[in-house]
């Protein structure tokens, strides 16, 4: 109302059309920035990424959508996401347990997060669930399945966007979809990577809350665009006992790839540049990357392993010649696991250099 009291009076003050032209422009951005001031303060004050940490989501089971074959015993869920324009948002998931997981033996348990043009993948929480942990994996860009099985490989087409006909009911909606960071000038509750991080938090808490889970044994693994968004929830929820953002890190404002154009936009920058809360991921974390991607580029990943690994000695960066960038190649890197096996199990250690080299 203010704006618009202003904006009548500069209307009708005996200025020259290009002084008014010019003054309304000045209203128009001072508008804007107190906008996106008050989303920087509605994160920083965490109104929902404290919420989240503190929300145990229900897991509901979708029965019918429930996985069979290869992947039975995977079970079929979605859990209520962050507020998005009032409602809420239904998120779905695969969850899937070893067989020998339970209250008397908890198991480690991971986060598995997607990357663009993927969803809930069933081999890579059966991959986990095989190797001894629980695992979750949720579609992060409001898309459900249409038929069972979805997300057997990364050709899958059976997703649509949208809440599926039986999830359907008033005061809920779906998640956004990836709008390659397009959102970050408007509504935090609009955004996708709030969104997306804050799906990523709830995940984990359901996790920890399964008595068949060793609660102080959750990791998180993203993989691209996954990769992106695990990097930026470990600076604002450090409670993960490690990280492997893979592909995906930091510092994307400096990228010598394609992926700066989406994080080149100061709104961007300011809210979502996860190199500004490295400082709180102290958890140890293994940075992982082809060096020759052309989504990412080496010196975003080696420039986040620099600063976390000042917070915890325990941080790995490894760069695979001929890794290929898909969420396959993404997934099967042995280090991933062992990185895990090494801090949740008393593995051994990835190996690493004493001191870094200079020149």
């Amino acid at each position: 109302k203010a704006q618009e009291s202003i904006e009548e009076t500069l209307k009708s003050a005996k200025l020259t059309d290009a002084d008014k032209k010019s003054a309304l422009a000045k209203i128009e951005e001072l508008a804007d920035r107190s906008e996106h001031e008050s989303n920087i303060e509605a994160l920083l004050k965490a109104k929902g990424f404290e919420k989240a940490i503190n929300t145990t989501p229900v897991l509901n089971e979708i029965a019918e959508l429930n996985p069979t074959g290869t992947y039975s015993g995977i079970k079929a869920v979605w859990y209520e996401g962050m507020t998005k324009n009032g409602r809420k948002t239904k998120v779905f998931a695969y969850i899937g347990f070893p067989e020998n997981a339970d209250a008397s033996s908890p198991v480690p348990a991971v986060v598995l997060v997607h990357g663009g043009g993927g969803h809930a993948f069933l081999p890579w929480v059966k991959m986990w669930n095989d190797r001894g942990y629980a695992a979750i994996a949720m579609d992060n860009t409001g898309y459900f399945p249409t038929a069972v099985n979805a997300g057997s490989s990364e050709t899958d087409t059976t997703w649509r966007y949208g809440l599926m006909k039986s999830l359907k009911e008033e005061g809920y909606t779906n998640a956004p979809n990836n709008d390659g960071m397009g959102s970050s000038a408007g509504k935090a509750e609009n955004m996708w990577m709030y969104h997306a991080v804050g799906q990523t938090i709830l995940a984990a808490n359901a996790l920890r809350a399964d008595s068949r889970v060793a609660a102080d044994k959750v990791g998180v693994t993203g993989i691209s665009w996954g990769g992106v968004i695990s990097s930026i929830t470990i600076g604002w929820d450090n409670r993960f006992a490690l990280a492997v953002p893979v592909y995906g890190s930091g510092y994307l404002d400096e990228s010598l790839a394609w992926m700066k154009n989406n994080f080149s936009g100061k709104e961007t920058i300011q809210l979502w540049s996860a190199k500004d809360r490295f400082d709180r991921a102290d958890m140890p974390i293994l940075w992982l990357c082809w060096n020759d991607d052309s989504c990412f580029s080496v010196n975003s990943n080696s420039k986040s392993y620099l600063d976390t690994v000042k917070v915890n000695p325990a941080d790995r960066l490894s760069m695979i010649n001929k890794m290929y960038h898909s969420h396959g190649c993404g997934w099967n890197p042995g280090e991933i696991m062992m990185f895990a096996d090494s801090v949740v199990k008393g593995g051994a250690t990835l190996t690493g250099f004493a001191s870094q080299p200079s020149g």
